[in-house]
């Protein structure tokens, strides 16, 4: 059995906890072939590789005529064109053919004039300026030989890699399988978000929002059956999740209360936790640990604030690591923004609400007057939250998580 995490040992950072997790997971390998359109944001599990030259032929690269370089002192009969997609006629001698961008060179040209560097007088070209020999041209291959990787694995399919690859014939990619990630939401208090509700009762806020949170093509969201303040019930519902899921994220339950059972749970498991708590606001009970199966498990608190602040800057690096994904590969780095003059908290990592690109003239973000943890109208007005250091003060640049 795990033992709970020591009190003497070194306090970790947001930036430390996250890394410490991420450095603990190992990526899964499994993969499957999916038809290419059905593969945008998926993780790539082998390179998209050309299958010819890049360009296949030698091409034009300007709408113009295909000529002889050594022939355009005189004036040069236009005697057809070159079509893009089709085999290209043979360039006579002292003659010209029509060609459009990205229509391949005829044998004999090597070069070709532009539209905007020629005129027409009765059929024949007359050339304006002189190009340099090989101008407005394409080779062959200068892209990239045959076997040229264009997107390598353990990156995402975004678009570009999408249309390289239909460029290389690729109909299907083989591509990681999504990830499986359980929300576990506990609390006697919740209920359901269409029940009728008093004003002293809470509906289940976290597990919708946290879904959307963490729902990406290369992440499967299950949402498990709402947990009550049960010391049983809730080992039932963790030993399950442990044993279907890559990574398990439980909310509520997690400080020091009464009915907070998710530590203790989580020890009774094997699960060895590696924090618990960080100097931060809001978030502080946050847990973070790691089954002997290399299973991640977090234990969110359950205030709706903290939940999204410790899910967007805790859990989705270590899900990225998992999935094999870089925070920048999974586009989960940070940005950098300024705010109007920021003051930090003395001794805690704090994590301000903000609408990204405010009001104030030169700042880039807006800092919301929230008023705690279970601001959920900040939370719905937000965009994300910036990250401040103990005792930092100022404009910025402060790093900006967006939901």
């Amino acid at each position: 059995m795990a033992l709970p995490i020591s009190p003497d040992a070194p306090r970790l950072t947001p930036q430390t906890a996250a890394a410490l997790m991420a450095s603990r997971v190992e990526a899964v390998r499994e993969y499957e072939l999916v038809e290419l359109a059905a593969t945008r944001g998926r993780v790539l599990a082998e390179s998209i590789v050309s299958d010819r030259a890049s360009p296949p032929c030698t091409v034009s690269a300007m709408d113009g005529f295909a000529v002889r370089l050594d022939e355009l002192g005189e004036p040069l009969p236009v005697v057809g064109e070159v079509r893009i997609g089709r085999a290209p006629p043979q360039l006579p001698n002292a003659a010209s053919l029509r060609i459009v961008t990205g229509a391949p060179l005829p044998d004999g040209a090597d070069t070709v004039l532009r539209v905007e560097d020629a005129t027409l007088d009765g059929g024949f070209l007359r050339a304006q300026a002189r190009p340099l020999r090989g101008a407005n041209v394409r080779l062959k291959g200068e892209n990239g030989p045959a076997g040229t990787a264009a997107a390598p694995p353990g990156s995402l399919v975004t678009a570009g890699a999408l249309g390289a690859a239909a460029a290389f014939g690729c109909s299907a990619l083989r591509v990681l399988r999504p990830l499986a990630l359980t929300i576990i939401v506990t609390g006697d208090e919740l209920e359901a978000i269409g029940a009728p509700v008093d004003d002293y009762q809470i509906r289940d806020s976290n597990g919708p929002a946290l879904h959307a949170l963490f729902e990406r093509p290369w992440i499967a969201v299950r949402r498990a059956p709402r947990v009550p303040d049960d010391v049983a019930a809730l080992q039932m519902a963790v030993e399950e999740a442990l044993a279907t899921s890559d990574a398990v994220v439980l909310t509520g339950g997690v400080s020091k209360g009464a009915y907070d059972y998710v530590p203790g749970v989580l020890s009774a498991l094997g699960v060895e936790v590696l924090f618990h708590r960080l100097p931060q606001r809001p978030g502080h009970p946050v847990l973070g640990g790691i089954t002997l199966s290399g299973v991640p498990v977090f234990g969110l608190p359950g205030n709706p604030l903290s939940a999204m602040v410790t899910g967007r800057r805790l859990v989705l690096p270590t899900i990225a690591a998992r999935a094999g994904l870089s925070p920048r590969a999974a586009g989960l780095a940070p940005l950098l923004v300024t705010t109007a003059d920021q003051r930090g908290l003395p001794n805690h990592w704090h994590f301000p609400l903000v609408t990204h690109r405010g009001d104030d003239a030169g700042r880039d973000v807006t800092v919301l007057n929230g008023r705690g943890s279970g601001d959920v109208i900040a939370l719905g007005r937000s965009d994300g939250f910036i990250e401040v250091a103990p005792g930092q003060n100022g404009p910025g640049p402060w790093p900006f998580y967006g939901w």
